[in-house]
């Protein structure tokens, strides 16, 4: 589990330098506790608050707009890969959904679009280079945790060095914390509170 989480974070590495550039301590310790724990109205006026301080409207929107887009696309691909791992887990054989498989055509682009940098420019053609080699790998880690699952292995050894448990019980936790983690993160980027959604 932490493998794949330690494998998003490496490909996500250019995009989370540059945003931790341009979020305040505050909305980024609300972010950190609403994906790992609970968000509230609170919480929520706290961020849209600091997200204000961008500037007008517009600055507003496309700074919204570029947090959201490097971190909820993360999320959703992380829930794909454990929803498509408790299906292979179910049926006994290598299962990828639609969804994952969607997801995964679409992540590069998404991320690359949010570097600080030309396309023209050796920064970016460094950046994309070591983000194509690291999504690389973390794809391969994808497969391997979903033909693990698919086998009913115990453990699952990943490329990172990391070993953990590997069962029906895990997979189903780690889906579901996901599932919730991504609700709630899409709930704190939504401007206008929504009570009924709040999970």
């Amino acid at each position: 589990m932490k493998a794949l989480i330690m494998a998003i974070l490496f490909i996500l590495s250019p995009v989370l330098a540059h945003a931790q550039g341009m979020i305040p301590p505050k909305m980024e310790s609300i972010i950190k506790t609403t994906l790992s724990d609970h968000v509230n109205k609170q919480m929520h006026d706290e961020f849209w608050k600091e997200m204000q301080k961008f500037g007008n409207k517009q600055q507003v929107a496309t700074a919204a707009q570029t947090i959201k887009t490097g971190l909820i696309p993360a999320q959703e691909l992380q829930l794909a890969i454990w929803e498509s791992a408790r299906l292979s887990y179910q049926q006994k054989k290598f299962i990828k959904t639609p969804q994952l498989i969607a997801l995964e055509k679409a992540f590069p682009s998404k991320m690359k679009s949010l570097y600080p940098y030309d396309k023209s420019t050796l920064l970016y053609e460094i950046a994309a280079k070591a983000f194509d080699e690291q999504y690389a790998l973390a794809t391969r880690n994808t497969e391997r945790l979903l033909k693990a699952s698919a086998a009913h292995l115990k453990k699952y050894s990943s490329p990172y060095g990391q070993t953990f448990a590997l069962n029906e019980a895990v997979i189903n936790r780690t889906a579901n914390n996901l599932s919730q983690s991504t609700k709630r993160a899409k709930l704190l980027f939504t401007e206008n509170w929504n009570m009924e959604e709040s999970v």
